[in-house]
């Protein structure tokens, strides 16, 4: 069907678009029901979360160990050939994925990288089979590897050993680190619907708890992953707002696709009555969009921004937006409308040259006043010299352009109209 006929049809179109946004709305309620916390099912939901969190630690496993035997296989060739220390410390970049390197000629450390050891660790097999462990280094709970090979010297073999880490868990005490604190759970698998913490050096939990053993290839035990209680109530309040998040999206999409309809529905009039209607809906949207907080709190945040940047910003691109679309409407219709007056209209022609002018000096005070508001009170740094300037930057220039262009062109569509009347 072509846009003329949803006009021509209008009744149709509107049932067809509510029919639509119904069904939508029915399976949006129906996934967020499927996902939602449920007492009921408590045991599967630990279950899933404590089966999720074994398998990262067993992945997180399986990712070290091989990587640290390609690591090993890297420098044992380069050792052979008598490579310099520097060339070493080269072969280290391309494992970044790795957390620390400590590479010692039996026990004295060679080269070493990030979450390192100064001493060689104690309570390591002396076979030269793989080893895998948990250790812990001040406040970081780390994953240990260890990979021996030897290289033949002038006076025999010399021993190897490569130590390799991976962060497991960082807390810190001092509210000024907090930033730096680090989880395994949280960091590679955030989709636990129900909170799993990990236990390696602290007494066992006395509460009956689910919890998982966690063993390495070089262990059974090494720690247990277990489903605290009473943490459900977290779970709900997460749930709560994902489930606000996605019926606030879907209300904003319906409401926009409610007025783009009627919108369209008034192209069938003409004249003045289809301006009014058309620029009646575009304010009345404009209205509904600034008294609801709804796109202020998914439309962009910035990471570090406060509540009045966002606050400012979504104000300005919602300004923007809406000036260009009452602009453009206005421009449609005046510049098509017909010279229906005549010349002895002295009193009409002196009203409406009055009140032109006062929209003019309210229209430009009023758009140069929301881009100072928005400059003094936005801590987006617009001055800041980029050859790439960022996305929030980007937006703010472009938004501000559009609602400068949109006041003049709308002033200049009612200027020509009042000359050519």
């Amino acid at each position: 069907m072509t846009m003329n006929s949803y006009i021509n049809k209008p009744y149709r179109s509107f049932a067809i678009l509510v029919g639509l946004l119904l069904i939508a709305f029915l399976l949006m309620e129906g996934w967020l029901y499927s996902v939602k916390p449920s007492s009921v099912h408590n045991k599967d939901v630990y279950q899933t979360s404590l089966d999720k969190a074994t398998q990262t630690f067993r992945d997180t496993e399986t990712e070290l160990l091989d990587g640290s035997r390609q690591l090993a296989e890297r420098l044992e060739a380069r050792l052979q050939t008598g490579v310099s220390r520097q060339s070493l410390f080269e072969a280290l970049q391309s494992f970044d994925y790795i957390g620390g390197v400590t590479l010692f000629r039996d026990s004295a450390p060679q080269i070493w990288s990030g979450f390192s050891f100064p001493e060689y660790p104690d309570r390591i097999p002396a076979d030269g089979e793989p080893f895998v462990d948990v250790r812990k280094q001040n406040n970081v709970i780390l994953m240990l590897c260890r990979i021996a090979f030897s290289i033949e010297g002038e006076s025999g073999p010399v021993r190897y050993n490569l130590i390799t880490t991976r962060r497991i868990e960082q807390k810190n005490a001092l509210p000024i680190g907090r930033d730096k604190e680090y989880s395994l759970l949280t960091g590679t698998n955030p989709t636990l619907k129900y909170p799993v913490e990990l236990s390696f050096f602290e007494p066992f939990p006395t509460a009956q708890l689910e919890y998982r053993v966690l063993s390495t290839a070089s262990s059974d035990s090494v720690g247990i992953a277990y489903a605290p209680p009473g943490k459900f109530n977290i779970s709900a309040a997460d749930w709560q707002q994902d489930a606000w998040f996605w019926r606030s999206m879907f209300s904003t999409f319906a409401f926009a696709l409610l007025f783009i309809f009627f919108y369209l529905w008034f192209e069938r009039r003409v004249g003045w009555q289809a301006l009014f209607f058309q620029v009646g809906i575009l304010f009345v949207g404009w209205l509904f969009f600034s008294l609801l907080a709804i796109p202020d709190q998914w439309l962009l945040h910035f990471p570090g921004s406060n509540q009045q940047t966002n606050r400012l910003f979504s104000s300005l691109v919602r300004k923007s937006v809406f000036v260009f679309l009452i602009a453009l409407t206005l421009s449609r219709h005046l510049w098509k409308m017909q010279d229906k007056t005549n010349c002895t209209e002295l009193f009409r022609t002196l009203i409406f040259s009055g009140l032109f002018g006062f929209i003019n000096v309210l229209a430009i005070t009023a758009g140069i006043s929301h881009v100072y508001r928005y400059l003094a009170g936005s801590e987006i740094q617009l001055f800041d010299l980029q050859i790439f300037p960022s996305l929030p930057i980007l937006i703010s220039y472009l938004s501000i352009g559009l609602l400068l262009f949109s006041i003049g062109y709308a002033l200049t569509s009612m200027g020509y109209f009042l000359l050519k009347t």
